[in-house]
C-alpha cells in the first residue's frame, strides 16, 4: 500500500473521531485520540493542534505532556520535548514511555551517560524491554563502557534475537579477541538465516551483507583465511561497492600466497575509494615484497600525500606528529629507495622519520648500516 493510500485510510478512521469532536469539542479523550492516529503515522504537524487542545482541558494529564514532548522532539526543538517529558513524570512518576524518551532525547544528542538512568528505569519496571536493553548497550558502547556494553547487548539479544543485536555483540566479542564466542554466535544467525529464508521470512541484504562481513573478519582475526574468503567473496558479490571486503579479501589472499590474485582485489579496493589508506598502504607492502619497487614507491608516497592531507585537516603536522602507521611507511619506503639507489633519498626519509620518533631502532640500524654500502640503481620500469 502506498503512503498516499494508507494517509487516506488515517484521514478517513480520524474523520469518524472528528464527528464524535463535534458534538463535544471539549473531549480530552476525542483530542488524544485524534492526536494519537496522527502521532502513529508520524504526522506530528497534524497532531500538534490537538495536543495543544488536549493540554488546554486538562494540564495535569501526564500523556498529554509526553505526545507533546514528542512532537517537540521531532521538530528538533529538545529544550521543550525535554521540559515536557519531565512533567510527564511528574504527573507520573511510573509513565514508562516518558523514560524511554527523555533516554532516546538524550542518545540523539550525544548525551550517552545521562541517557543510561532514564534506559535503566524502563528495565526496571518492563523486565522484558529488549529495546531498551539494546539501546543501553549503545549508549554503554559510546561511552567506552565495553563490559556493561556487552551485558546489555547480550540481555536484548537473550529477550529478543535480533541481526543487530548479535552484530553489535560480536563487535564487542572482537575488540575483547573473544574470537570463538563470536564465531558461535554468527554461526547461530546464518543457520537462522538459512532456515528462515526458505520460508517467507526473510532478512535485508544489508542484514546479510553485514552478518557475511563479520564472520569473515572474525574467521581473518583467527587466521582462517580459506574460510575468511568464503565470506568476504558473499559480500562483494552482493556489494561491488565494498571497499573494505576488497581489501580482507587481498589480505587473506596475502596470506595463503594468492599475491596476484591480492593484488587485483587491493587495487580495485583502492579505486572505489583513492583515499582508503589500508589498501593503498597494503599495495605498496605487496609491491616492496615482490620487489617492484617504482610501484611500492608509488603507492607509499601516495599514502603519505593523503595521511599528511588528512592530519591536516585535525590541526596535525605529518613531521610532527607521533603515528605508528606513518613510522612504518618511512621505513620501507627508505629501503624501496635504497634499492634503486637513490640512497640520498633514503636516507631523508629515515633522518626526519627520527625527527619524529627518536626511538626506532630499525631505522637508526638502516642508517648506521647504510652508511658504507654503495647501492647501484636499478633499471626497472613502473608496472602499468
Amino acid at each position: 500500500m502506498s503512503s498516499k493510500a494508507i494517509q487516506n485510510d488515517i484521514e478517513g478512521e480520524v474523520d469518524q473521531l472528528k464527528v464524535a469532536l463535534e458534538g463535544d469539542p471539549n473531549s480530552l479523550e476525542a483530542n488524544l485520540d485524534i492526536a494519537e492516529y496522527y502521532l502513529n503515522a508520524e504526522m506530528f504537524t497534524e497532531a500538534e493542534p490537538y495536543i495543544l487542545k488536549a493540554l488546554q482541558i486538562n494540564e495535569n494529564q501526564a500523556t498529554v505532556h509526553n505526545h507533546l514532548g514528542i512532537i517537540y522532539f521531532h521538530k528538533g526543538d529538545f529544550f521543550n520535548a525535554e521540559n515536557q517529558f519531565k512533567k510527564a513524570l511528574n504527573i507520573d512518576s511510573d509513565m514508562v514511555e516518558a523514560y524511554f524518551n527523555l533516554g532516546l532525547l538524550y542518545q540523539s544528542q550525544g548525551r550517552f551517560a545521562d541517557a543510561l538512568p532514564f534506559y535503566k528505569s524502563v528495565v526496571t519496571k518492563e523486565p522484558g524491554n529488549a529495546e531498551a536493553y539494546y539501546l543501553m548497550g549503545q549508549c554503554a558502547m559510546c561511552a567506552e563502557m565495553i563490559q556493561e556494553a556487552r551485558e546489555f547487548f547480550s540481555e536484548s539479544f537473550r529477550l529478543r534475537p535480533s541481526m543487530k543485536t548479535a552484530l553489535d555483540l560480536c563487535i564487542i566479542y572482537i575488540s575483547q579477541e573473544r574470537y570463538s564466542e563470536a564465531e558461535e554466535l554468527l554461526n547461530f544467525l546464518i543457520e537462522n538465516v538459512n532456515s528462515r529464508q526458505k520460508g517467507n521470512d526473510h532478512y535485508s541484504d544489508s542484514d546479510i551483507e553485514s552478518l557475511n562481513f563479520t564472520m569473515g573478519l572474525v574467521l581473518k582475526k583467527q587466521e582462517k583465511f580459506v574460510e575468511a574468503i568464503k565470506y568476504f567473496q558473499k559480500v562483494v558479490l552482493s556489494n561491488d561497492k565494498h571497499e573494505q571486503a576488497f581489501n580482507y579479501l587481498g589480505e587473506c589472499c596475502v596470506e595463503i600466497g594468492m599475491e596476484a590474485e591480492a593484488e587485483s582485489f587491493f587495487a580495485k579496493s583502492a579505486k572505489l575509494d583513492p583515499e582508503y589508506l589500508q589498501a593503498i598502504v597494503n599495495l605498496g607492502r605487496l609491491y616492496f615484497k615482490q620487489e617492484r619497487y617504482y610501484n611500492a614507491i608509488l603507492a607509499l608516497e601516495r599514502f603519505l600525500e593523503i595521511k599528511s592531507r588528512m592530519m591536516s585537516l585535525e590541526g596535525k603536522d605529518i613531521e610532527k606528529t607521533h603515528d605508528l602507521d606513518v613510522e612504518f611507511v618511512y621505513e620501507m619506503l627508505g629501503k624501496a629507495y635504497m634499492q634503486i639507489g637513490e640512497r640520498e633519498k633514503a636516507m631523508n626519509i629515515w633522518q626526519n622519520s627520527l625527527k619524529i620518533n627518536p626511538s626506532q631502532p630499525e631505522i637508526i640500524y638502516l642508517i648506521n648500516n647504510s652508511s658504507n654500502k654503495s647501492y647501484t640503481k636499478t633499471n626497472l620500469s613502473i608496472d602499468d
